[in-house]
């Protein structure tokens, strides 16, 4: 398909004249029929020589101008081989009427149907080439044309991916018809900054994500005018959205595909690091190229059991008691050392590994409670789960069958991230009861960094809500975090909701969880993640005896 894009765009510019082109296409099959006419007289007349060759001009009207073209062609072509053409230039003698009133009718019917034919070949190349390189809805470019252009070596500039990050959560709440609506009043706002600038080319790269080729330009303006598209307030049906959006860009280079590549890694790294913007740099593909590396390695590394948990403690603030632990995944890898969840997991959930993965950290936990219990320590686990995971069969059978294998489920709690779209609340929230009736509890993690806290929290059965550490961190500094997280504990207690603050580091904000009547806390200033030998040593140690002694003291 290499340079099929360019060859399509000359097709269509040359076969669909305009202006000057259009008058210099004309003129040259005018004077190119002028000449076959010139060539039958010098030769002697229409006696001595072929009158096929008039085929050509016909032919090559009917490819710029369809039927019409043809049938104008073949109407000149046979006047000027017909009554214009002597019968022999020497006798001067005329051809008779009837054969080239016959020509004339021959090279009309061949203009007709060739006009025909090409008009049909055509209108199918145009139609296959929308379907394949335009998007339906927008009529724009999209990623498959951007990916077969030819981009000229050494051309200044840069090209842009806009992401409306948002896009996927009015889907689900909005409906289909009202996000394609938002969708092309977005492109708009977009064409509307493209337009001012000479050489700027837009692309509709995905349902939610736009590409902006823009020539000799200076990348800081753009990206400024960009990101005002996420201040504006889009109106689709008298709702008005904010587009919450992300941008990577990378500067021209020759291959398009390399360059759509590069503004895809700086647009995932500004996501990643909840950036509005960022540019392309090296490092940001030798750094995702290296996690997806890492990430092939993984049916290996669960063969050969590299992956181990610990056990993160969650305090119970009114009397310092550890009554939970979250479960922590770590992976030992041979090479690079021990790699942290970050670096794997968000690949994983995107494949149906992460389903084969939790079902291991769900049983290696099992086990270790039951090692635990034996060891003194009393305490319930809970486990990060994605969403989707529990709509699939495989793991609720999965779930079943540990119940009745005599595991202790409801010493078990589920940790749901709140940034997983929920499409139907009503089916998740009769799944979720269903594990439930297993023993098996849910907390919402991260609370109140997502689009739709409140929704979660009304509409599917948590039993618990943790609040993000981006609130706890900073609770003796900001009156505004110490409103929301007092606001938050309250709304949950209203609701019969436990609450638990994560990312606790000092005395202060323990004290301060407490006058809030937070129920639970977790953070570096307990302790750090530990293996479960080390989780059970530090259980029983004089450190821990004495925390909790000087809480109920």
């Amino acid at each position: 398909m290499k340079n099929i894009v360019s060859a399509i765009d000359v097709l269509e510019k040359w076969t669909t004249p305009k202006g000057l082109r259009k008058i210099m296409v004309i003129f040259f099959i005018m004077s190119l029929q002028i000449m076959i006419y010139r060539v039958v007289y010098m030769t002697g007349g229409a006696k001595f020589s072929y009158s096929q060759a008039m085929y050509i001009p016909l032919i090559l009207g009917a490819l710029f101008f369809g039927i019409v073209g043809g049938v104008i062609f073949g109407v000149s072509g046979g006047i000027l081989l017909g009554p214009l053409m002597p019968l022999d230039t020497i006798t001067m003698e005329l051809q008779d009427f009837i054969n080239w009133n016959y020509r004339l009718g021959f090279y009309i019917l061949i203009g007709l149907i060739t006009g025909v034919i090409m008009d049909f070949l055509l209108s199918t190349i145009k139609k296959l080439n929308k379907l394949s390189f335009y998007n339906h809805f927008t009529d724009l470019p999209n990623a498959r044309y951007f990916e077969n252009m030819r981009i000229k070596e050494n051309t200044p500039g840069y090209f842009f991916i806009i992401e409306m990050n948002n896009y996927s959560q009015i889907l689900y709440n909005l409906g289909y018809e009202f996000s394609m609506k938002l969708v092309k009043a977005f492109s708009k706002e977009v064409s509307s900054i493209t337009k001012a600038y000479e050489d700027s080319q837009l692309f509709h790269l995905q349902d939610n994500k736009f590409g902006v080729l823009i020539k000799n330009l200076d990348e800081k303006e753009i990206s400024k005018k960009f990101l005002q598209l996420g201040q504006i307030a889009l109106k689709v049906d008298g709702i008005e959205v904010h587009p919450y959006i992300f941008i990577g860009a990378a500067r021209c280079e020759k291959n398009s595909c390399d360059l759509l590549k590069k503004a895809e890694y700086a647009r995932l790294f500004a996501k990643k690091n909840l950036r509005d913007y960022h540019m392309y740099i090296p490092e940001i593909s030798s750094k995702i190229d290296s996690n997806f590396k890492l990430f092939e390695e993984f049916p290996k590394a669960i063969n050969n059991d590299e992956f181990f948990l610990c056990y993160h403690p969650k305090f119970e603030v009114s009397t310092g008691l550890v009554k939970e632990a979250e479960v922590l995944i770590r992976w030992m890898h041979p090479k690079k050392g021990t790699v942290g969840p970050n670096e794997f997991i968000p690949y994983l959930e995107t494949t149906t590994f992460i389903t084969k993965i939790t079902k291991w950290i769900l049983r290696q936990s099992l086990k270790s409670l039951n090692i635990m219990e034996k060891a003194g320590v009393d305490v319930k686990l809970s486990i990060n789960v994605p969403l989707k995971i529990l709509e699939d069969p495989e793991f609720i059978a999965y779930l079943k069958e540990l119940r009745q294998m005599g595991y202790p489920l409801k010493k078990i709690e589920f940790e749901i991230l709140e940034r997983d779209c929920v499409e139907d609340f009503k089916k998740i929230s009769q799944i979720m009861n269903s594990i439930k009736k297993m023993g098996i509890r849910f907390s919402l993690d991260d609370f109140g960094t997502g689009y739709s806290a409140l929704s979660y929290v009304k509409k599917l059965p948590f039993d618990k809500i943790k609040l993000d550490m981006m609130f706890i961190k900073d609770l003796e500094q900001s009156r505004e975090n110490m409103g929301i997280v007092k606001s938050a504990i309250d709304m949950a207690h209203n609701m019969g909701i436990t609450v638990v603050a994560e990312g606790v580091e000092s005395e202060n904000t323990l004290e301060m969880l407490k006058k809030l009547k937070c129920d639970y806390a977790q953070g570096f200033y307990f302790n750090h993640p530990l293996r479960r030998v080390d989780f059970i040593k530090w259980y029983h140690s004089d450190e821990n005896i004495k925390f909790f002694q000087e809480r109920t003291s």
